[in-house]
């Protein structure tokens, strides 16, 4: 009508319709790109109050936020939620101990929190009790627009044996076990992909569940905060009254029974009149109030002390020698150690024992083998100044 009324005016009403088309075209799909970047959930069945969590957790979210849009659900005992920057974060308060499926599908039904209010791309489970609740908190539509990964560490239920068959809850140890094996083996069938730290591990889900992993993912390490530095070194000396000739060992982990702190006793007492220094990192320092008492005396001296993360690399940095012992057991046997690949980073020799050598990979042939000298620590064979060298080498292996 316009047209035929003002034939003049026909190109320019022509233009202005085709640019009002045009940019309403682009606006979509550029609000379609922007919304298409790829999702990704992180699932904690750990919280800040657990050691596993900063180093385990938060740097994979930090990891993943790299390459996409990500959130993170996590359960935990304490209130104040943690803050990442461009991340989501939701804390789900733990109110009921991890005993009974019939209690953790209670705390989920009643948590809002546990409602999953979009879809993800990914949804990467760390912990067998998260994966489970978050699995059951889904919707079919998220279900079938989501992968769901489980990031297999460890072995639940063995754990859980090794950590309440000493103490109050062992009455309750039968219950829990069966629920977990319940839990575990749900999870291990039910998510889309499975990854283990280890073959032994994946041989053990194998044999309980009948699922090996699809990918053996090494344990990484956030080689921005553990690396060496020499100006750390000589100010955390200072700070420990260490001479500049002095030789520290340090020993990184709490007191769960699977850090074989028998070992490490054992170890002490061969090597006590020597004068060194053994350094202990611990989350809990009070776990080795005991342990302290039973080792007093000798040449040697211990400082136990707890420190923020991001530290941890400061004090590696100040030490000479990493310790890691572990028994041989099953929950060892199907273990890797992110401790051992933090050592390397830093660039320090490890002292260690057979349950953890003959499973390591070839590439960490610079794990030694403890036993070979009986215990007795020679530090001249393995002591070398290069230091920087070879932590940037060992950097390489588990960036």
């Amino acid at each position: 009508v316009s047209a035929i009324r003002y034939p003049n005016d026909f190109w320019l009403i022509n233009c202005f319709f085709f640019k009002v088309v045009f940019s309403g075209v682009a606006i979509y799909c550029l609000r379609w790109f922007m919304s298409s970047e790829y999702k990704v959930l992180m699932v904690s069945s750990a919280g800040p109050e657990e050691t596993v969590f900063e180093s385990q957790v938060l740097d994979m979210v930090k990891a993943w936020r790299k390459h996409a849009d990500v959130s993170l659900l996590y359960r935990s005992k304490v209130d104040k939620v943690i803050e990442i920057d461009g991340v989501e974060v939701r804390r789900v308060i733990s109110t009921v101990p991890q005993l009974s499926r019939a209690l953790l599908h209670g705390e989920r039904m009643l948590n809002p929190q546990w409602k999953i209010q979009q879809e993800f791309d990914l949804v990467h489970c760390r912990g067998a009790v998260g994966a489970w609740q978050v699995l059951h908190s889904m919707s079919k539509k998220q279900r079938s627009a989501a992968k769901v990964l489980y990031d297999c560490r460890g072995i639940v239920v063995e754990e859980m044996e090794g950590a309440w068959g000493a103490s109050w809850k062992k009455a309750l140890l039968p219950l829990k076990m069966h629920e977990m094996r319940k839990i575990e083996q749900y999870v291990v069938n039910e998510v889309d992909m499975l990854t283990t730290v280890s073959e032994g591990l994946s041989d053990y889900l194998e044999h309980h569940y009948g699922r090996r992993a699809d990918q053996i993912m090494r344990p990484v390490v956030d080689t921005k905060k553990l690396k060496f530095s020499l100006p750390d070194r000589l100010s955390v000396r200072r700070e420990l009254g260490v001479s500049d000739d002095g030789k520290v060992f340090i020993f990184v982990g709490g007191g769960a029974f699977w850090q074989s702190l028998n070992l490490l006793k054992d170890w002490w007492f061969i090597n006590q009149q020597n004068n060194f220094t053994l350094l202990i990192l611990s989350h809990s320092p009070s776990d080795y109030d005991e342990w302290i008492k039973e080792v007093a005396g000798g040449a040697g001296r211990v400082i136990v002390k707890s420190v923020p993360h991001q530290q941890v690399g400061a004090y590696m940095s100040a030490a000479d020698f990493g310790i890691l012992f572990r028994d041989a057991g099953l929950v060892n046997n199907v273990a890797s150690p992110v401790k051992l690949g933090e050592y390397l980073c830093v660039g320090l020799p490890v002292l260690t024992n057979l349950a953890v050598y003959q499973n390591i990979q070839p590439d960490d042939i610079r794990v030694i083998d403890l036993t070979a000298m009986d215990g007795q620590v020679d530090c001249s064979i393995w002591y070398a100044s290069n230091r920087e060298a070879r932590a940037q080498n060992n950097m390489a292996l588990f960036s």
